[in-house]
C-alpha cells in the first residue's frame, strides 16, 4: 500500500495464491468496514486498485470471499493509513496560498488606510517621520505649519475673540481671499484659543479639535463647539466645500460664538 498522495489516494496492491496465484479472483477492499471497492487479481493473481480517502485515520482490509473457487475465504492483515490533506498540500500550492493572503490582507489595509484619510478627525502619521500628512488642498503643508508649531502657551491676555476685527467679518474677508478650508481653521483657532485662554489649558496647539472639544465638557457651549467641530473637520480634513457645507458651518460658527460669549464672558 503506498503512502496518500495530495488528493489522499491509496493504491492497495497484493497477491491471492492458493499454492498458484489464483487468477480474476474478486476481491473487496474494504475500509472503515462500511465502504467497499470491488476488484480482482490479474492473470498473475495480482491486484492492484487505488482508493480516494478522506481526511483522517482509516483502516484498509484486502478480502477474497472463496465464492466459486475451490479454496477458503481469507482476508489480509489490517492496514492504518493516516491521511491529512493539511501536510500533503506540495509545497507550491502552499505558497500560493500564503501569497494570496498576503494580497488580501494588503487590499485590506490600503482600503483601512484610504478609509482613515478620508474619515473627518481621524489622525494619520507617517510611522518613519512622526509627522502628519500633508492637509488636503495644500500640497506641501503640513498642520505644525499651518497651525503653529506644538507646545505654544496660551498667551496671557484678552479672549482671542476679541479682535478688532470682528469675527465674522474676518471670515468672510479670510474665505474671499483664500477659501473655505483656510476660513474654517482661522475661525477654529480662534475658538480654540478663547477655550484655552478661559479654561486654563496650556499647549493647546497639541491637541486636535476633538480633545479641545472634550477638554470643555460639563460647559454650557460644549455641545455647540462639538456640532463646530464636527462639520470644521468635514471642511479641513475632508476636503468638502460645497454651499451645503459652508452654510451648516456658517450656522454652527455663529451657535457657537453666540454660546462662548454668554458661557466665558
Amino acid at each position: 500500500m503506498t503512502r496518500p498522495d495530495s488528493n489522499g489516494d491509496v493504491t492497495c496492491t497484493g497477491t491471492v495464491t492458493a499454492n498458484l496465484p489464483v487468477r480474476s479472483a474478486p476481491l473487496q477492499l474494504v475500509w472503515d468496514t462500511t465502504h467497499i471497492t470491488e476488484t480482482s487479481t490479474d492473470a498473475q493473481g495480482q491486484f492492484r486498485s487505488t482508493l480516494r480517502l478522506p481526511d483522517g485515520r482509516h483502516t484498509l482490509v484486502a478480502r477474497f470471499s472463496g465464492e466459486g473457487y475451490p479454496i477458503s475465504a481469507s482476508e489480509s492483515t489490517p492496514q492504518v493509513v493516516d491521511v491529512s490533506l493539511l501536510r500533503i498540500i506540495p509545497f507550491t500550492t502552499v505558497v500560493g496560498i500564503l501569497l494570496t493572503l498576503a494580497v488580501i490582507l494588503l487590499l485590506f489595509a490600503g482600503i483601512a488606510w484610504y478609509y482613515l484619510r478620508r474619515t473627518p478627525g481621524r489622525r494619520i502619521f507617517n510611522l518613519m517621520s512622526g509627522r502628519e500628512p500633508p492637509l488636503p488642498g495644500i500640497p506641501g503643508m503640513d498642520r505644525a505649519e499651518l497651525e503653529g508649531e506644538p507646545g505654544t502657551e496660551v498667551p496671557p491676555g484678552e479672549s482671542s475673540l476679541l479682535h478688532d476685527e470682528p469675527l465674522i467679518a474676518r471670515y468672510a474677508r479670510i474665505l474671499k481671499e483664500e477659501g473655505m478650508s483656510a476660513a474654517a481653521w482661522d475661525v477654529y483657532r480662534q475658538f480654540a484659543g478663547h477655550i484655552a485662554h478661559k479654561l486654563v489649558i496650556p499647549k493647546h496647539t497639541t491637541l486636535t479639535p476633538r480633545e479641545v472639544s472634550r477638554s470643555c465638557m460639563q460647559k454650557p457651549f460644549c455641545e455647540a463647539f462639538s456640532s463646530f467641530v464636527n462639520t470644521y473637520e468635514q471642511i479641513r480634513y475632508g476636503g468638502q466645500r460645497s454651499v451645503a457645507i459652508q452654510e451648516e458651518f456658517e450656522g454652527r460658527m455663529d451657535a457657537t460664538k453666540a454660546e462662548m460669549e454668554d458661557g466665558l464672558s
